[in-house]
């Protein structure tokens, strides 16, 4: 699955990247950082999802590595 998101306007800033399983907004939804270091860029190539599955992503900022953003708004995805 290629993912691709908008910048931050913050010079510097990386990007933690997470998913769930399943359909976005279901109450037992339990996201998983896809790898524990944020990312430089602005995209990502998660390899690790199954076909003909549901998953949820979302992303934060980060410019020091430790403290993040409020997560951005949560998007379903579709395996074919």
């Amino acid at each position: 699955m290629n993912l691709k998101w908008l910048p931050s306007s913050t010079k510097g800033t990386r990007y933690y990247l997470y998913r769930a399983a399943g359909q976005c907004g279901t109450p037992d939804q339990k996201f998983e950082r896809v790898i524990p270091s944020p990312i430089d860029g602005l995209t990502y190539t998660d390899t690790k999802v199954r076909s003909g599955r549901k998953y949820c992503y979302r992303v934060s900022a980060t410019t020091d590595g430790k403290a993040e953003s409020r997560p951005s708004q949560q998007i379903d995805v579709v395996i074919p």
